[in-house]
């Protein structure tokens, strides 16, 4: 008698939580917010918080047509920028979706989707770009910083770390790293190319103009401790 009821206890424990992941899938899906896009592109977001400046959310699924392509619950993702989400066409079937994301306490980062035939192709992060393009011998180039930096003051000097800015050229297939242009750039800025990455260990004098002391001699290098 006391093993029936304690599997009917069992039973009904099992039935409720079943009726309430249920009832809390319905509850996400009547609240999800839609953004439509070109192509019959489609986002749609939810579970949501307000950080009175901007808000973000942590739900996100991709739709084209009838066919959801995509869920991500990893990220808060921010829709604050005019900029994002960006969508282009390559091909008949062929898109790139670019969705901004918060990454505090760095910089807002982009979830990169290529996707071909309704199938995501490839997914990956890249940086947010800036909102002004640049028109460089006649191609158009996004830009921006891969993660903000902070400089630090050593012997009464103030130094500047090594923060690349990162050049895209928008191709024919796509979004592609403009390495030559970005090498040019930096070796400008900077002196001397150090990679495509951000050094916290490099650091660039600050002169009472305010520009980087790029002498390669005046250039701290922070050792590991």
């Amino acid at each position: 008698m006391k093993f029936s009821f304690c599997i009917a206890i069992l039973f009904a424990f099992v039935l409720n939580s079943c009726h309430q992941a249920h009832t809390t899938n319905n509850e996400l899906s009547d609240t999800l917010k839609h953004i439509n896009l070109k192509y019959g592109f489609k986002l749609k977001i939810g579970k949501g918080e307000d950080f009175g400046n901007f808000k973000t959310y942590s739900y996100l699924e991709v739709w084209h047509n009838n066919a959801k392509l995509f869920t991500d619950t990893s990220k808060e993702y921010d829709f604050g920028e005019k900029q994002y989400p960006i969508l282009n066409q390559l091909k008949p079937n062929v898109f790139e979706l670019l969705v901004e994301f918060n990454d505090r306490p760095s910089k807002n980062k982009v979830t990169f989707l290529r996707i071909e035939n309704d199938k995501i192709v490839k997914n990956d992060t890249l940086l947010t770009f800036n909102n002004k393009t640049e028109n460089i011998n006649g191609i158009i180039e996004y830009s921006g910083i891969l993660d903000g930096g902070e400089g630090w003051d050593e012997n009464g000097i103030s130094y500047a770390q090594y923060n690349p800015t990162l050049y895209y050229k928008f191709t024919p297939d796509g979004f592609k790293l403009d390495s030559a242009l970005t090498i040019l750039k930096n070796k400008e800025k900077y002196g001397r190319f150090n990679g495509f990455k951000y050094d916290e260990k490099i650091g660039y004098p600050i002169d009472k103009n305010n520009k980087l002391d790029t002498v390669e001699k005046h250039v701290l290098r922070k050792r590991d401790n």
